[in-house]
């Protein structure tokens, strides 16, 4: 709907999943999207919200949107950029995935790896599940 989110809003039942997707054309994004979509409900029992953030447009968005999924746009990849997750040479610092490796595997893409993220209350990282082929 246009509105910003808020991590702290995300955060406040307890903990969040954020769903990083690389496009609209990425299958194994739209997949996971709907896998965690579908168990939403068991998510909101243990008071667990399900974010999809996606690059470049309302598009993107959509072709991933599901009920009980908050959606958002990351055009500028801020958010991705901020966990680690475009390989531009400016946000890659997972353990086991070197700088060296950056250019090969999406440099020229400009977006983000696909990427599942557990953040508990206190915005702290949890698990992170990040795909990067």
């Amino acid at each position: 709907d246009g509105q910003g989110i808020d991590l702290d809003t995300l955060i406040a039942p307890g903990h969040a999943v954020l769903l990083f997707v690389c496009g609209r054309d990425c299958e194994f994004c739209t997949m996971t999207v709907h896998a965690y979509a579908e168990r939403h409900e068991r998510f909101r029992a243990r008071r667990t919200a399900l974010a999809t953030i996606a690059p470049w447009s309302a598009g993107t968005v959509a072709a991933c949107a599901r009920p009980g999924v908050v959606a958002a746009i990351d055009s500028e990849l801020h958010v991705a950029r901020a966990y680690g997750l475009v390989a531009d040479g400016r946000g890659v610092d997972w353990p086991g995935l070197a700088r060296r490796d950056a250019p090969a595997i999406g440099f020229a893409h400009r977006r983000p790896f696909a990427a599942t993220i557990v953040v508990d209350a206190d915005a702290t990282v949890r698990h992170a599940r990040i795909d990067v082929d």
